[in-house]
């Protein structure tokens, strides 16, 4: 019980760790675009980044399986009685959907080309 309640918080916090590395992922892209924009403020044509489409659809499958793991791990835990590892499951999952969610709204503004 002791050896399965450590897997399982261990997992949940790893899962955690993956999303917020996303998530500073997603949020190092959204500041590059801002400064580009800032930098070419003046001129005719705003700056903007480039993203890939294989990256693009590579994050967003990659992060549905991590929200979907994240899920079973949180609904596995809760059961079992290991609310932390059911707490840092279910934080995954939302930081999961916040940087999908934010690399949409990164890749459908101005502010990005897609190569």
């Amino acid at each position: 019980m002791r050896l399965r309640r450590i897997l399982v918080q261990g997992l949940a916090f790893a899962m955690l760790l993956i999303a917020a590395i996303s998530l500073a992922a997603v949020c190092e892209r959204v500041l590059a675009a801002c400064w580009q924009a800032y930098k070419f403020l003046g001129y005719p044509a705003t700056g903007a980044i480039t993203l890939s489409l294989r990256s693009g659809i590579s994050f967003i499958g990659l992060s549905a399986i991590l929200f979907a793991v994240s899920l079973f791990l949180r609904r596995y835990a809760k059961r079992a009685g290991f609310h932390a590892g059911a707490r840092a499951a279910m934080l995954s999952a939302w930081v999961a959907i916040i940087s999908v969610v934010m690399y949409a709204a990164l890749s459908l503004s101005p502010f990005s080309i897609w190569t």
